[in-house]
């Protein structure tokens, strides 16, 4: 049986004679694990592994088969010095991995399976499968920047996106540091017509700017995209409750009463789970409860 030191020496003749170079130095950075012998020639970098025995891991296998070179051509063997058995040979397949058997001076190709691209794409495909995960969805908030339920929004919409991995993220004007007090109407449209939901809150206090959001996010938003919460008030500025009528002659519009702040967290709770529920619907995604 071939020592290491008597088949390493043997492969790099053999090796030399086909005009390849023996690379000494550190190995590329993509490489996750450590070959035996790396040489090169035309841009070509070989890697080679050799094993006396049959057996091999088969994570070391998976790694092997992973290992990407960003800079030249790859090419990646398992040497044996001894024949190998076939299920060492059904594994390297599987993986895509080269087996070459040395004898004497010589290499003898292994042959691989006749179905080796249609296993080796199944496992690959398996292996390195991502799973699907919801496209980031930006939620504008409409309302008057001082009420606690601007600010109950935006907690509630990180707390969402943190705990349970949603990638939902609350836009405010305010925190737009491109534009002063001057562009405040361009900072709007930039924003909304950036974000894929619209969230409007109509409280205590009223702001014209919020007029002017309201109105125009049912021309820059589906429908179902749009969702308003009002507050249960006896007495209303005129031009709330004029916006307010505007609101619900529109079709489909989805808006809310809420009583409280509470009322309007345990609300919008609700509200948010089921449209991130039905988003994960239309894009296919599992959705965990």
């Amino acid at each position: 049986m071939d020592t290491n030191d008597d088949a390493l020496s043997r492969i790099k003749r053999i090796l030399k004679s086909q005009n390849y170079k023996i690379i000494l130095e550190d190995l590329p950075k993509e490489f996750s694990w450590e070959p035996d012998i790396l040489a090169k020639k035309n841009g070509e970098l070989l890697a080679l592994l050799i094993r006396k025995s049959n057996a091999i891991p088969e994570a070391l296998i998976q790694r092997i088969a992973a290992t990407k070179s960003s800079k030249n051509k790859l090419r990646t063997y398992l040497i044996v010095c001894q024949k190998p058995k076939a299920s060492l040979i059904r594994i390297a397949n599987l993986y895509g991995i080269g087996i070459k058997y040395l004898f004497k001076d010589t290499f003898s190709i292994i042959k691989q399976s006749k179905n080796f691209s249609t296993l080796k794409e199944r496992v690959l495909k398996k292996e390195t499968k991502k799973k699907k995960k919801m496209s980031r969805k930006d939620i504008f908030i409409s309302s008057h920047q001082v009420i606690r339920e601007r600010e109950v929004a935006e907690e509630l919409i990180d707390k969402l996106r943190d705990s349970n991995r949603w990638p939902i993220f609350a836009i405010k004007v305010e925190d737009d540091l491109r534009y002063d007090i001057k562009k405040t109407k361009k900072c709007i449209d930039a924003n909304m017509e950036n974000s894929e939901l619209f969230l409007g809150i109509l409280a205590d206090e009223y702001r014209k700017k919020v007029n002017y959001e309201i109105r125009r996010s049912f021309k820059i938003f589906l429908v179902k995209n749009v969702f308003i919460f009002i507050k249960s008030l006896k007495i209303r500025p005129k031009k709330l409750t004029k916006l307010i009528e505007w609101i619900k002659k529109q079709k489909k519009a989805k808006y809310l009463e809420y009583v409280d702040v509470r009322d309007f967290e345990i609300k919008l709770m609700r509200t948010l789970v089921v449209k991130i529920k039905q988003i994960h619907k239309e894009q296919n995604i599992p959705f965990l409860e």
